[in-house]
């Protein structure tokens, strides 16, 4: 069984502007990383610093769950769906308002070689456009 994949920093970084690592906070059951804020920090991936949000320095870290749980939050905080398709140019993704469901869909134009990088520029898109 594979290792779920978290998000990357550079989503890690644009969910901290909207508050995500201030929104949740699971104590001893963290299903996520934190990015350590060193010289590693503009690398684009996450370093496996496990560290719990009550800790006092909590500002040196970004929070970086898994991408199944953030692909929920957005779902569940934001009512955004990120959906993922497949097609012979590779895979894609979409992006609705559930409170909203008839709005145009916001489809990729990319075409990314893994499901997981499609669901990660569909959260691009998604704090970029969607969430305030």
């Amino acid at each position: 069984m594979a290792v779920e994949k978290h998000i990357t920093r550079a989503v890690a970084k644009m969910a901290q502007k909207v508050g995500l690592d201030f929104e949740l906070d699971f104590g001893s059951n963290c299903p996520c990383y934190h990015i350590k804020k060193t010289t590693e920090f503009d690398k684009d991936y996450v370093v496996p610093y496990h560290v719990h949000l009550q800790y006092p320095d909590r500002e040196k870290y970004l929070f970086a769950p898994t991408q199944s749980f953030f692909q929920r939050w957005l779902r569940e905080v934001h009512n955004i769906h990120i959906g993922i398709d497949f097609d012979s140019h590779g895979w894609g993704f979409f992006i609705t308002e559930m409170d909203n469901p008839k709005a145009d869909i916001n489809w990729s134009n990319d075409n990314y070689e893994t499901y997981e990088g499609a669901l990660e520029g569909g959260f691009k898109i998604a704090l970029r456009d969607y969430v305030k």
